[in-house]
């Protein structure tokens, strides 16, 4: 079965490397076919359709009577309902980038569409892949380093220092559009992360934005506490303020009551 993707907007800056890599995956294993690219800014649209050899869908419909089995939406973020919900009345499978809403109210609007609709969706929470996490959700769930008192996890990069969006990604530092700047867009992966480690959900949350270099008018880092059901204490950090030199891109601190995980 070769598994038939349209790929929903190039607003987000991950959009490529998954093109490139869905791509790879048809050259070496030949079991999926990106079908076409649609996007609301024709310019964006088209310069990424001839830039992969891609047919351009001119609409929505156009890309449906391709029969998709998935939509891959990276959209701005506040466009994502209306994708999965077009998705859904189709019966089409997707995959929507991160941060699914604009905020808790879109998150649960989305999630009711789907469990209605009964396609199979996923978001791009690619921490839960990396080797290093599902070694630590193991150490963890066997009871290898007893209770664990706390967590700590920092997820952040350069991306207000430098001021890494203008043009077609600036869009990232528009609260509209976005929904929330540094400690959103990256803080998001350190949340799951901690659901995914400890198989546990919160209880309490409580936190601070800022915006340390002014680059933009949103907040570009953020810290937050939380209490899970278990009695886990995560400490989440995260933004667009970190400069990394030498350091892990998400360092982890896993600390039981029989031993300690350090990443």
């Amino acid at each position: 079965m070769v598994i038939r993707i349209a790929m929903m907007g190039y607003a987000h800056v991950h959009a490529p490397s998954y093109t490139e890599q869905l791509l790879r995956r048809k050259r070496e294993v030949g079991d999926v076919e990106i079908i076409g690219v649609y996007d609301e800014n024709e310019e964006r649209g088209r310069y990424y359709a001839e830039r992969y050899g891609l047919r351009m869908f001119r609409s929505i419909d156009e890309a449906l009577k391709e029969d998709p089995d998935i939509f891959v939406i990276n959209t701005e973020t506040s466009k994502h309902s209306a994708y999965v919900e077009i998705a859904a009345e189709n019966n089409v499978n997707v995959f929507c980038e991160k941060p699914i809403g604009l905020d808790l109210k879109d998150a649960l609007n989305i999630r009711s569409i789907v469990r209605r609709s009964g396609i199979k969706f996923t978001t791009g929470f690619n921490a839960r892949f990396n080797p290093e996490n599902i070694k630590t959700k193991e150490l963890i769930s066997t009871g290898e380093i007893g209770r664990v008192s706390m967590v700590r996890i920092r997820v952040a990069h350069s991306a207000a220092i430098d001021r890494w969006f203008r043009g077609w990604s600036e869009w990232f530092t528009i609260r509209e559009y976005a929904g929330g700047g540094g400690f959103l867009d990256l803080g998001i992966h350190g949340a799951d992360l901690l659901r995914f480690i400890l198989a546990d959900e919160a209880v309490e949350a409580v936190g601070f934005i800022g915006n340390f270099t002014s680059s933009y008018d949103i907040d570009d880092q953020g810290a937050g506490i939380v209490r899970f059901s278990k009695g886990t204490i995560g400490i989440l950090d995260s933004g667009w303020t970190q400069v990394l030199e030498g350091m892990p891109w998400a360092p982890l601190e896993v600390y039981g009551e029989k031993g300690t995980i350090i990443r």
